[in-house]
């Protein structure tokens, strides 16, 4: 087996994971992260260190999860680089121009 079929190999595996695991990782990390915050926001629950130190905790997860594994999610099932060439994409499958100006 030659070097090149073995990179092919890890780079069906790797998409497959994303495609599979993906979306359960992302689906559970949002929701727990939702909960907790909802929990933490209750007024029975008194503003300590801690939950502060949690509820940042929960926001900064929220948003890397949103912002970080939606792009690498985009990288490897799309070969999307960067939010310009997702805009060309659906400009040429919805036959707008959706290019910032």
């Amino acid at each position: 087996m030659g070097t090149e079929e073995e990179a092919d190999i890890v780079e069906r595996v790797s998409k497959m994971l994303w495609i599979t695991l993906g979306p359960i990782v992302f689906t559970l990390g949002c929701v727990g992260n939702v909960i907790i915050l909802l929990v933490l926001r209750k007024g029975h629950i008194t503003a300590t260190v801690t939950n502060v130190y949690v509820t940042l905790i929960a926001t900064f997860d929220l948003i890397t999860l949103l912002f970080g594994m939606v792009n690498e999610w985009l990288k490897v099932l799309y070969h999307v680089t960067s939010f310009n060439t997702l805009l060309s994409m659906l400009s040429s499958h919805t036959g707008r121009d959706l290019e910032p100006e």
